[in-house]
């Protein structure tokens, strides 16, 4: 019973139950103290974005109606409000994707956007908060003026040439909804991944993605899988709020349910350029323990010459391995070794030292006098962060 278990027991209890689920295998209820694990697997669903997936595969589960009444409520609302959301940030892309094409603007969908709409049965399926797309970095003050114009207000983040490669844009709308597109000029704000493919190599082997009516383009499958893997290596250290709660590891069953999915997508020609990339790039490390993690939860097939190839190249040392340590002081080593010695110093200035302005919006002040103590304030809470992180593992 929940009370007599551990929490590191009841989430394990929680994950074997759900991924039973998402495998379409026979999911039992038999426990006593229903309400409260009830609760529990909510708040997991929540969490880890697989709330939809659950109802979905659950209402197939010849289980369902063995299942808490007050779960099953909860997974319909939850389902219901999913399916708002997204035709909601459906429609607001493709408004964007209509102005950005006016514009003669090339870009990629990334991540959720192009799972829910190549690889999910339904959209709604993928939770997500935003919307990423990949533009080229010559492109990014053409994107901000067609999102301005769009009604969309840049949101405040560090800025710099190094520290980060992305930027968000937010509109709420006369329903009070609001709506976010994270622009990407790189594939990720961590280093060793950033520079891994150039846009127009990613754009070559793009594939079309219809979204409510319109063309758009996505990353190619074999592409798709390996930012996913890195997304998941790069989140080793780097906490999820998506849910209002840190997921201080790369396991979140929903982008472990993507490499599954997109894993299952690829042919035999993909699996050979897949291991090409990896080997090429140096990635074969984080693949391969993806791949087991994504495996210990769901039923897919990796062909045995490329599991035995990606065993005996993950055995050198690859930079990219230094994520998946799980400390964000790591992390950093890893983007320090990416970069030419000037380039370090010009990361550790733009992340230690931000601007002023951004420090005095961040902390909603106009005193410049605080200025100093904000600073020392910056680095003493995310140096305490680094330690509690590594407290918790």
């Amino acid at each position: 019973m929940i009370s007599k278990m551990t929490s590191r027991t009841v989430n394990a209890e929680i994950e074997n139950w759900t991924s039973r689920v998402l495998r379409g295998e026979p999911a039992p209820w038999g426990v006593d103290e229903s309400e409260r694990w009830a609760d529990a697997i909510g708040e997991y669903c929540e969490r880890h974005g697989v709330g939809g997936l659950v109802y979905y595969f659950g209402r197939r589960n010849a289980e369902w109606g063995n299942w808490p009444e007050i779960l099953r409520d909860w997974l319909s609302r939850r389902a219901k409000w999913l399916a708002i959301n997204e035709k909601l940030q459906a429609e607001a892309l493709r408004s964007v994707l209509v102005e950005l094409a006016e514009q003669n603007i090339d870009l990629l969908q990334l991540k959720g956007v192009a799972m829910a709409y190549q690889h999910y049965p339904e959209p709604w399926l993928r939770s997500r908060g935003d919307s990423d797309i990949l533009v080229r970095e010559a492109h990014r003050e053409r994107v901000e003026r067609a999102l301005e114009n769009s009604g969309y207000r840049r949101r405040e983040s560090i800025t710099g040439k190094l520290v980060s490669y992305q930027a968000k844009y937010s509109q709420t709308d006369s329903s009070g909804f609001t709506h976010i597109v994270d622009v990407h000029w790189r594939l990720s704000t961590s280093q060793p991944i950033a520079g891994l493919f150039t846009f127009d190599a990613l754009w070559r082997s793009s594939g079309p993605v219809h979204i409510r009516g319109f063309e758009a383009r996505a990353l190619g499958r074999v592409h798709a899988l390996v930012h996913a893997v890195m997304h998941r290596a790069v989140h080793m250290h780097a906490p999820h709020y998506g849910a209002g709660t840190g997921v201080h590891r790369g396991d979140r069953l929903v982008w472990l349910y993507d490499i599954n999915l997109l894993a299952k997508s690829l042919d035999e020609r993909d699996w050979t350029e897949l291991l090409a990339i990896v080997t090429e790039r140096r990635l074969a490390g984080p693949t391969l323990d993806a791949f087991h993690a994504a495996q210990e939860r769901f039923a897919f097939t990796v062909p045995a010459d490329v599991s035995e190839a990606l065993a005996s190249l993950s055995q050198c040392r690859e930079p990219a391995m230094l994520l998946l340590r799980g400390s964000r002081l790591w992390a950093n080593y890893a983007d320090l070794r990416a970069l030419s010695f000037v380039q370090r110093v010009r990361w550790m200035i733009e992340t230690a030292v931000p601007s002023a302005d951004y420090l005095l919006r961040r902390y909603e002040t106009r005193s410049r006098w605080l200025l100093p103590y904000l600073y020392v304030h910056r680095l003493y809470t995310g140096l305490s962060r680094e330690w509690r992180s590594r407290g918790e593992e």
